[in-house]
């Protein structure tokens, strides 16, 4: 699968793995496709991209581009 990004994305990208090695969490940026972050939370794929803003995330690709979702911000949250 072949994955495109604009600069823009890239800059987001670059920023947040900043962010996070700073902050010593660099470990928990494994990511899921909105299918799998949807499947953790036992949810319809519509139902995650609706709240989306509720959880950690990324979007690749543009305005458009495909929602990644970091493994650990799903975690957290189930553990609510």
């Amino acid at each position: 699968m072949k994955i495109e990004l604009d600069d823009k994305s890239i800059d987001k990208i670059a920023r947040r793995i900043v962010e996070l090695q700073r902050s010593g969490t660099a470990n928990d940026m494994e990511m899921l496709s909105t299918q799998e972050a949807a499947r953790m939370l036992k949810i319809s794929t519509d139902r995650i991209r609706h709240l989306k803003d509720k959880f950690p995330h990324i979007r690749v690709g543009g305005a458009n581009g495909r929602l990644l979702f970091y493994k650990s911000g799903i975690i957290n949250y189930l553990k609510q």
